[in-house]
């Protein structure tokens, strides 16, 4: 793996879940001087630092001026329409991460994973897009000085130890070769393999000017026929597959800041789509 010119030290929060595990294990292979927090100490996981974001006086505490780059990957994903789900949502999307910002210098760069799905309408919002949705309207009327904060914009992320998402529910249709009936809003999805998505934030993270907002993503939307041609191809065999199709798309990602960083096209999405069917094939 090819090394990184981001010689800084960083803290990946979240560095146990899907991303933040894959984020740090990355730089960690790129030479680069990374910590991961957990919530509760385990010896078995080395260069990790017991962090509870559910207590104000641990945040409070925390370490954070040992660190030039805090990569916040964590956060709450529930989307049950109750009052509690949205308080815990915005809480942890929300009110945490604008505390840990308070704790950082000018000097420190903060790093915020966000969703493609605030570009979605209103009322389509569920509790964990509105957190995030929230979070980015602060940062957006917030201070002028707060330049030290980047969000990231990330699409449905796909990749081998992902058990849930529209690929895994493809890829479970293929294995076991049974029919699959996909009622979706839309004809068009986003999503993006994860490794891909990791590169970007590294590239971005990598750049002493990295913006404001940066939507990650494929210069494209994603359309399920695509992928299940794809699938079928590299299974070598069809499966009956009903989808209902919506009247509108979901959301046009805008990737054009993105290419300032890294570069991709529709080539580099069908390569990750064949190497995540190929992998899954052996």
């Amino acid at each position: 793996m090819k090394k990184t010119s981001l010689n800084k030290k960083i803290l990946v929060i979240g560095s146990t879940g899907f991303l933040g595990q894959s984020l740090f294990a990355t730089l960690e292979a790129k030479g680069v001087d990374v910590y991961g927090t957990i919530r509760k100490k385990n010896t078995g996981l080395k260069k990790r630092l017991v962090l509870d974001l559910e207590s104000e006086t641990n945040v409070k505490d925390f370490h954070w001026k040992d660190f030039d780059i805090i990569a916040d990957c964590s956060g709450h994903i529930n989307y049950n329409g109750t009052l509690e789900s949205e308080l815990q949502n915005i809480k942890s999307n929300l009110l945490i991460p604008l505390y840990i910002i308070s704790r950082l210098s000018k000097k420190q760069k903060y790093f915020y994973c966000s969703t493609h799905a605030v570009l979605l309408p209103n009322e389509t919002q569920n509790p964990y897009s509105l957190s995030k949705r929230m979070f980015e309207d602060c940062i957006h009327v917030a201070d002028r000085n707060l330049s030290q904060v980047t969000i990231f914009r990330l699409p449905g992320l796909f990749g081998q130890s992902r058990i849930t998402g529209l690929l895994h529910l493809i890829k479970e249709n293929f294995l076991t070769k049974k029919a699959l009936k996909l009622d979706l809003s839309s004809q068009k999805w986003h999503t993006m393999y994860l490794p891909r998505a990791v590169d970007i934030m590294i590239a971005i993270m990598s750049n002493k000017h990295a913006p404001r907002l940066v939507t990650i993503g494929y210069p494209l939307q994603t359309s399920i026929e695509k992928i299940i041609k794809i699938a079928e191809s590299m299974f070598g065999y069809k499966v009956p597959i009903m989808i209902k199709k919506g009247k509108i798309d979901r959301y046009v990602p805008d990737t054009r800041v993105q290419k300032l960083f890294y570069s991709i096209n529709l080539f580099d999405f069908e390569k990750d789509l064949r190497e995540y069917f190929k992998m899954l094939r052996v």
